[in-house]
């Protein structure tokens, strides 16, 4: 193994990199602590329709929603068009 590779991967950096933390976690966790069980759902369409960012937070036992359809491309438009 290449000497510098062996300084990254061993260093204090690397093992912190390691832990990571998924943002639906953390928002579960912020959003149970304040005492809520149902959050609103808002982002690009790939956020709003897929299942990795919904599923996250429905595993801590909240209730997720989405807009419907054509207010997630509205919502997904002014995401990507105005901001």
């Amino acid at each position: 193994m290449n000497m510098q590779v062996s300084r990254v991967l061993g260093s204090p950096q690397w093992q912190l990199c390691q832990e990571s933390w998924h943002l639906g976690d953390v928002t579960a966790q912020a959003v149970t602590k304040s005492g809520l069980s149902t959050v609103g759902l808002l982002g690009t369409a790939f956020t709003m329709e897929q299942d990795f960012y919904r599923d996250r937070l429905a595993s801590h036992r909240l209730t997720v929603l989405t807009p419907p359809a054509t207010d997630r491309a509205e919502v997904h438009r002014i995401i990507y068009d105005e901001l």
